[in-house]
């Protein structure tokens, strides 16, 4: 339940892999996306209204 994130039992009992290949293989799936995410930051942080210079 903590890789699928159900909330429920019955939901990870109906999709439940109980292959321990079939485990190993959604988890170098899951790692291959993760490697595929941007590294570097995309948002700028918040800037205060006195640094900016307007209230």
């Amino acid at each position: 339940m903590l890789i699928t994130d159900h909330k429920s039992t019955s939901m990870f009992r109906r999709y439940n892999i109980t292959d321990e290949r079939d485990l190993k293989e959604a988890m170098r799936k899951a790692q291959a996306y993760v490697q595929t995410l941007p590294t570097e930051r995309t948002v700028a942080p918040f800037q205060r209204a006195a640094d900016s210079g307007t209230q």
